[in-house]
């Protein structure tokens, strides 16, 4: 268990979350392992709400849960080789969560931002509860096309990716809409509703989509 550990939080709003999860963000600079949802090493940004909540979704939330909120336990390995619980305590990790003060050099304690009074129902709830989800079987991925200059169609793939032992029919809408560097949405430019069914064991399902010039020429420009 580290006893110091460092990480930079920045504030933004997350359009692309569902939920209320703007504000400030766990951002890892000196990210451990490569992230569940990337091939690289990465974390975040992950939002502090997110985690004060336990939530296992994307942007490694459950990995900064970890950092704060863990369970510290020992086991003893049985001769048949299963393993026993011999020691828990559910107070070791996130004991002191710290930025520096605005305008001074004070310690401003920011624990509570990131999960409930230790020891209390909500924060076993929040802990327990992220533990407990159900882990997912489908990923879907977007591809856009590079390098695409102005007068040239927008293409992307939507890549859906399965590891469940079993066919999976997969019903999706995507909504295709400009956005600016503050976050304002722009007009709809095209919008797809369908179904496809995607094959056991990692096979991938690819959805392919354009937007012709014309379109955000008009709507963008």
């Amino acid at each position: 268990i580290w006893n110091y550990h460092v990480w930079v939080e920045a504030w933004m709003e997350r359009l692309d979350l569902r939920g209320s999860y703007g504000g400030w963000q766990a951002v890892d600079a000196t990210p451990q392992e490569p992230s569940p949802h990337s091939p690289v090493f990465t974390l975040g940004p992950a939002p502090v709400a997110a985690v004060k909540e336990g939530k296992n979704m994307k942007y490694d939330v459950e990995f900064v849960v970890s950092e704060v909120n863990a369970d510290e336990k020992e086991y003893l390995q049985q001769r048949d080789s299963s393993f026993k619980l011999v020691y828990s305590n559910t107070y070791t990790v996130g004991k002191k969560i710290s930025t520096k003060s605005v305008g001074s050099q004070d310690r401003n304690d920011i624990t509570l931002t990131y999960k409930y009074k230790e020891g209390t129902l909500a924060e076993r709830i929040a802990l327990e509860g992220g533990n407990n989800l159900p882990p997912t079987d489908m990923f879907i991925d977007i591809v856009p096309a590079s390098n695409v200059l102005i007068g040239q169609a927008l293409k992307a793939d939507i890549v859906v990716k399965s590891t469940a032992s079993a066919q999976r029919t997969v019903d999706y809408v995507v909504k295709i809409r400009p956005v600016t560097y503050a976050g304002s949405l722009g007009p709809l430019l095209k919008e797809i509703s369908d179904h496809t069914s995607v094959a056991p064991n990692g096979n991938v399902c690819l959805i392919y989509t354009t937007v012709v010039h014309i379109v955000y020429y008009l709507n963008c420009m």
